[in-house]
């Protein structure tokens, strides 16, 4: 399996973008709405594993290390992701087996939930949330 980059939550806290405040009042939103808690830490891959990285020297030196064909078969521009990271906020429902044939999500969450926490974040992040929750 290639190498892909993880996405954690805290790490958009280190942008001093809207997006930090969003993700607290999101977290919170979530937790008081939505009957649930936020994941800080997606597990499988995502479109969005690319959007941020941070260290990349470090990233490079454990990439040589434990995959021999790192830089001949198989590269990865870590300094170029480094240098346009990003803060991205994956919103999805919750779900099994990511990437599979028997890949499935809550339903629920698929038609109510999600929704709903994609709404808020976008009012937030425009500083446009109605004041109805």
């Amino acid at each position: 399996m290639p190498f892909f980059p993880n996405m954690i939550l805290q790490s958009i806290l280190l942008f001093r973008l809207p997006t930090h405040a969003a993700v607290c009042s999101m977290t919170e939103f979530i937790c008081r709405v939505m009957g649930g808690c936020a994941l800080y830490f997606f597990t499988g891959i995502s479109d969005l594993s690319y959007t941020s990285i941070e260290d990349s020297g470090e990233i490079v030196n454990a990439l040589k290390r434990s995959m021999p064909l790192f830089e001949k078969l198989y590269h990865i521009p870590v300094e170029d992701i480094e240098a346009v990271s990003m803060p991205c906020i994956n919103i999805g429902p919750w779900g099994k087996d990511f990437h599979k044939l028997t890949e499935r999500v809550l339903k629920q969450d698929l038609y109510e939930r999600t929704p709903r926490i994609i709404q808020y974040a976008l009012e937030t992040i425009f500083d446009r949330r109605r004041e109805e929750d």
